[in-house]
């Protein structure tokens, strides 16, 4: 798994080897729930990064083919 903060850290994006990305929100009390997922990513998650807005995620996978 690999996961990335939002740049005001009040958001958590976990990537997963199972094609999903799944978003927390964290309060400011520390408290940290699951406000979406994607689990339509093409391959596994690779890496992550925020827009420096926090708006965006920019995701790069892992796409192999057999032949």
């Amino acid at each position: 798994n690999i996961f990335r903060f939002s740049p005001k850290n009040n958001y958590l994006a976990v990537g997963s080897e199972d094609h999903s990305i799944d978003f927390y929100e964290i309060s400011s009390n520390g408290k940290i729930n699951r406000v979406s997922y994607c689990k339509q990513v093409p391959g596994p998650v690779l890496q992550m990064d925020w827009s420096t807005s926090g708006q965006y995620i920019k995701v790069k996978y892992f796409i192999f083919f057999l032949f």
